[in-house]
């Protein structure tokens, strides 16, 4: 995959990352030339970026990690994204007993052409009273147990713009776009399990890219599961990197 695109890609979620975070109370530093910050996802993770073009420091940020992830400081996960990091430092992290457990994809979208057609009937944005059952959608949708404070503050902050799929009076998908310059980052893009197939996630996103485009961006971001990505590129978005979830094995 092309360096220039996964940096593209990475820059449309750093902010988000940076401010999911900040909302979160969860720690930021730099380590040499990486951007480090724990957020919550499911369970805490500690995010590692690196868009600078040389490399440097990488051994001794995993010994930091694993200092905080035993005395329990950080968290025992880390992610990062294989073409922004390099092969330094996921051999380091594999020779200090990090293994890999799951990976996404990020991916990318040329924004104006993109056909964003007509609404979905049943999409539309989501009142402060709504809000409640939003989070409560996103994360049965996605499994989570974490993410439900960060969420609210990202709506009081209205630094995110929250898009809801509705079924019979009662919210069954969820999306949320955060938008950073040219960016149009798309996050919790989930539908219920017992109401997939009825492309609502297709009408979220459209929702939620169409205000984007009028808000004048010109890239979409997101980061794909494994079974997701089929879906998006039938869509019209580009996989442009791997991005790799890596636990601590203890053993």
């Amino acid at each position: 995959m092309d360096s220039k695109d996964a940096n593209l890609a990475e820059q449309g979620y750093l902010e988000f990352g940076r401010c999911l975070s900040r909302l979160s109370g969860g720690r930021q530093w730099k380590a040499g030339n990486f951007s480090v910050f724990v957020t919550p996802e499911n369970t805490w993770y500690t995010r590692v970026c690196d868009l600078s073009p040389d490399p440097g420091g990488e051994n001794a940020l995993v010994r930091h990690l694993i200092t905080g992830a035993r005395d329990g400081s950080l968290p025992n996960t880390v992610v990062c994204t294989r073409e922004v990091v390099g092969e330094v430092l996921e051999r380091e992290l594999r020779n200090a007993g990090y293994e890999p457990w799951k990976e996404q994809t990020g991916m990318l979208l040329d924004l104006p052409s993109f056909s964003c057609a007509a609404r979905h009937p049943q999409v539309g944005a989501v009142s402060t009273e709504e809000l409640a059952e939003w989070i409560k959608t996103m994360m049965v949708s996605f499994g989570k147990q974490d993410g439900a404070d960060a969420m609210r503050a990202l709506y009081q902050a209205g630094t995110g713009r929250f898009y809801a799929a509705r079924e019979n009076g009662r919210i069954v998908g969820t999306i949320l776009l955060w938008v950073d310059g040219p960016y149009a980052g798309l996050h919790e893009l989930g539908v219920l399990p017992g109401c997939r197939g009825s492309h609502l996630a297709t009408g979220l996103m459209r929702a939620a890219l169409a205000d984007a485009r009028e808000l004048g961006c010109t890239v979409g971001v997101l980061q794909a599961s494994q079974m997701g990505r089929p879906i998006y590129e039938r869509l019209g978005w580009r996989a442009v990197s791997t991005i790799l979830h890596w636990k601590l094995n203890e053993r």
